[in-house]
Formats: structure tokens, sequence, C-alpha cells
């Protein structure tokens, strides 16, 4: 299986360093497609990727493919 990349913001689904990580990869199955949640889009991450607790939404950085 390939790496997941974010289509909205070109994250890649580990941090950087190895040790996090940025994308919830086929996380839900609805609709016929499979869900992952980029946590960069959802707001746990800011553009430097440095983790922000409790600022992530669940609704929001949901892509499917």
């Amino acid at each position: 299986m390939k790496e997941l990349v974010c289509p909205n913001c070109g994250a890649h689904e580990m941090h950087p360093d190895g040790g996090k990580l940025l994308i919830r990869g086929k996380k839900v199955y609805r609709n016929g497609k499979w869900w992952s949640q980029c946590l960069v889009c959802a707001g746990y991450y800011d553009l430097d990727l440095v983790y922000h607790e409790n600022w992530g939404e669940e609704k929001e950085g949901w892509f499917s493919g």
C-alpha cells in the first residue's frame, strides 16, 4: 500500500521526525469509500507541524482515496 498524502495540504502520513502520525489512514468506511483524516487540516498541527492538543475538530480534515 502506498503512503497516504493529504490532497488538501500535501501532508504525508507520518511527521518528518518519524514519530508522529499526521494522517489517520483508512479510519472509516462510509458510502462505499475509505475515509482518512488529515490531522494538519483538522487543526491538530500548525503549518510548522507543531502539535496543538485539543485544537482539532473531529469533523475536519477528512478525505477519501
